[in-house]
């Protein structure tokens, strides 16, 4: 690069910059100027790791609000048996639903959502199971709408 030319790149610097470019220019003492790359170097570190860490966050936030995940919570927090929350997990699993937690929402969208499960899977597992899930259902309903 010409000398014309290094002058001509320098007028768009800001003064930090012209003070870097002058330091490198004049050369100044080898510990100076590695303090000055070592600065640089961590704090270029500790931008990146500043970053990585939001980043962290904001993907744990985006996985807490899953509809499954919220669905597997609100079945854990309602005091149902371990039973009932697999029955149904496997019932909104199995019914293919977007949002599962509306299930929960009222007696009557549980009804028909465990209604549809049942007949989707008709008398697969035979009587006995079948009236083993249906009395499962029953008691979840009874434990999630007891005036319903």
């Amino acid at each position: 690069m010409t000398f014309l030319a290094w002058q001509q790149a320098g007028k768009g610097l800001t003064a930090a910059q012209r003070s870097v470019r002058e330091r490198f220019q004049e050369g100044g003492s080898g510990e100076e100027t590695l303090l000055v790359l070592l600065i640089l170097a961590a704090a270029v570190s500790f931008a990146f790791f500043l970053n990585r860490v939001l980043q962290r966050k904001r993907t744990r936030r985006r996985r807490a609000l899953s509809p499954q995940q919220l669905f597997e919570n609100l079945l854990g927090k309602l005091n149902l048996t371990e039973a009932q929350r697999k029955l149904l997990s496997a019932t909104a699993r199995d019914l293919g639903l977007k949002d599962p937690a509306m299930i929960l929402l009222s007696p009557t969208l549980f009804d028909r959502h465990a209604q549809q499960w049942q007949n989707r899977r008709g008398p697969s597992g035979g009587r006995t199971q079948e009236r083993h899930h249906q009395e499962i259902i029953a008691q979840a309903r009874r434990s999630l709408f007891p005036r319903g």
